[in-house]
């Protein structure tokens, strides 16, 4: 186990924001170690990682270890949903884009 977690604390480190997610949750929830669990969250949440924004909206929402902040909880949770759009759009753009190719293959 405490290998598995150094993995993910060094995979965090090198920059991959959905290991800097699951640290940040770990610490956070887990450890209770509130100031590096916001740490890490907010690092994946500058890579638009989605879960780390809705957490950080929920967090900020109900003032959980935090001052009550309205306003940044309506942040992360703007910045979430545009993370989904964003995602939803390449998939559909992707798939588009896959159709065309088929039917200028059939042409």
């Amino acid at each position: 186990m405490k290998d598995k977690l150094l993995n993910i604390i060094e995979k965090a480190k090198q920059g991959n924001a959905n290991a800097q997610y699951i640290i940040g949750s770990h610490y956070y929830f887990d450890k209770n170690d509130f100031l590096t669990g916001l740490y890490w969250l907010r690092q994946a949440e500058k890579q638009l990682h989605e879960n780390a924004c809705l957490m950080l909206y929920a967090i900020y929402n109900e003032g959980c270890h935090v001052k009550h902040d309205k306003k940044k909880a309506k942040h992360y949770l703007l910045k979430s949903r545009l993370q989904f759009y964003k995602t939803e759009y390449n998939k559909a753009f992707g798939n588009i884009s896959k159709l065309t190719l088929l039917n200028d293959k059939n042409s």
